[in-house]
């Protein structure tokens, strides 16, 4: 099963502002969730229903599964000073 990706407003600007190499290797993340939605080292947020994080070196990418429409919403990606803010 394939899902889409979308990225909210404020992770495209995240993205945006983040050093090159890091944001190639998300953007590469990214693209693998489509196929694998939940991989073994994304880590569920415990409050919340389908929501995951996974770790990119210091940054943190956070989203949504909608099972029903088929579509991850990425809603953060920033560094892990400031992801759970």
């Amino acid at each position: 099963m394939r899902l889409k990706v979308e990225l909210s407003k404020n992770a495209r600007k995240e993205l945006l502002s983040i050093p090159r190499n890091i944001a190639r290797r998300i953007m590469d993340e990214l693209k693998k969730l489509q196929d694998i939605p939940i991989p073994r080292y994304a880590v569920k947020i415990r409050s919340e229903k389908d929501v995951y994080r996974i770790r990119i070196g210091e940054y943190r990418i956070l989203y949504k599964i909608l099972w029903d429409d088929k579509v991850i919403i990425v809603f953060r990606i920033s560094h892990r000073k400031r992801a759970y803010r």
